[in-house]
């Protein structure tokens, strides 16, 4: 994929522009993307002031992926003041893949490895979101590296580095910024050792997910069985004030939103 050369994301551009004018440059990044992958562009706005969650003055959430409405929305701060543009276009990076994700469960023709592509459409069946943290279902390393999060994630990080290292080679504050990101992913990976009990976390956090697929899959026979005039369908996680998967239902889950202050959802890492 070849990344857009939209020159308002520069840093020197984007210090120049407004709040409105940054979140439009975004916009123009989202309808490139979506033409290069064959999708609908989702409509890039702001999250709803009833819905920003923040940690002091930084956003806890900083981006959802909303299915139904096809949008795609990201903190206002992260477009406000001389904050640089990292951090706003590696969160779009982030909800982009969401969306991608789902044109690709949709469309499974568009993704070339299909064994990922049936690990995405199980994941969206049976997602471990923040409720699940907040009951004990799971551990905050099942939500970071189960496999649509963790290709969101992966995918935001590199393309953030190929157009801000690569293509617009910012050698002024983008280093810093990778590095931060980097001692982020370290901190993940540490804490996903230590609750997962493996090296290999993200097979673990896969299995699980997998794992609780084939158990939603049982129930739901169970009840087709035992109920045969109620339609059987797969229970999807439910939408909540925060946002949750990448189902019909609602938003995808929050940036930086964590049972551990210094732990997050992972949109935009």
């Amino acid at each position: 994929m070849n990344l857009t050369a939209i020159s308002g994301l520069t840093r020197e551009a984007w210090a120049e522009l407004t709040s409105e004018g940054r979140l439009g440059e975004i916009g123009d990044l989202e309808r490139d993307f979506a033409a290069q992958e064959g999708r609908e562009a989702c409509k890039v706005t702001l999250i709803r002031a009833g819905e920003r969650v923040t940690r002091g003055e930084e956003p806890v959430l900083r981006g959802q992926f909303d299915q139904l409405a096809n949008e795609i929305r990201v903190d206002p701060s992260l477009l406000s003041g001389d904050r640089p543009p990292y951090q706003a276009v590696e969160t779009y990076f982030h909800e982009a893949r969401h969306a991608y994700q789902v044109h690709a469960i949709r469309h499974p023709e568009v993704h070339e490895d299909q064994a990922q592509l049936e690990d995405w459409r199980k994941n969206d069946a049976a997602y471990v979101n923040e409720e699940d943290l907040r009951l004990g279902l799971a551990s905050y390393s099942h939500y970071r590296w189960q496999p649509l999060e963790a290709d969101a994630n992966q995918v935001a990080r590199e393309r953030t580095g190929e157009l801000y290292a690569g293509q617009f080679q910012d050698e002024s504050q983008y280093p810093s910024y990778a590095a931060q990101k980097a001692n982020e992913i370290s901190a993940y990976q540490k804490l996903a050792v230590n609750e997962l009990g493996t090296d290999n976390y993200q097979e673990e956090a896969r299995r699980f997910v997998l794992s609780r697929f084939e158990a939603q899959m049982t129930r739901e026979q169970g009840i087709a069985e035992s109920e045969p005039s109620q339609p059987s369908k797969v229970t999807m996680a439910a939408p909540s004030q925060e946002p949750t998967s990448v189902t019909p239902q609602g938003t995808k889950p929050s940036e930086d939103e964590s049972q551990e202050e210094e732990y997050g959802y992972g949109h935009g890492m």
